[in-house]
């Protein structure tokens, strides 16, 4: 049992520290003045990705921005569909393919609305999309623990933006 948890917090540090030297400060703050500019705020994504979209949902209404967010992709998609040029599209999605997430993103782009993607740091059809590109760094290697270094990856970025 200790190694398993001196493993997973080893590979959970190094996930996180990975991911904010991989963001530029530059791109930090421009993140924070989209979010901050924005009319509204649509944050989308499946599976844990929807669970990081919730909670940085929760944080943003706690700072008074209007946020949109549902963990059903097709109400993710509706109110895609509602976005125009002074919202801002907040699409996780460490593979950056999620079908259903890269659908929304292409959706509100048409729209003119600002599309910003937080995938991993590899090309995909995601991050082609969007307009601000933030990454997160996981080891996606083993199976089992995929989704827990990606979310929290994921986690530490939103985080950083919220404070």
């Amino acid at each position: 049992f200790p190694v398993i948890l001196k493993k997973l917090i080893g590979s959970k540090l190094l996930s996180m520290q990975q991911t904010v030297a991989a963001n530029s400060e530059r791109i930090i703050s421009r993140t924070l003045e989209l979010l901050d500019g924005a009319r509204r705020i649509h944050l989308v994504g499946v599976g844990a990705s929807s669970l990081v979209a919730r909670d940085f949902s929760y944080k943003l209404m706690k700072l008074g921005r209007n946020v949109l967010h549902d963990s059903d992709s097709h109400i993710q998609m509706a109110n895609a569909s509602t976005l125009g040029p002074d919202d801002v599209l907040f699409a996780l999605s460490y593979s950056g393919a999620s079908i259903e997430t890269l659908r929304i993103a292409e959706l509100a782009a048409k729209r003119g609305t600002t599309v910003i993607a937080v995938t991993g740091l590899h090309d995909n059809p995601l991050s082609r999309v969007a307009d601000i590109r933030l990454y997160t760094i996981a080891d996606e290697e083993r199976a089992r623990s995929s989704s827990i270094t990606a979310r929290d990856a994921q986690l530490t970025l939103t985080d950083l933006l919220f404070i």
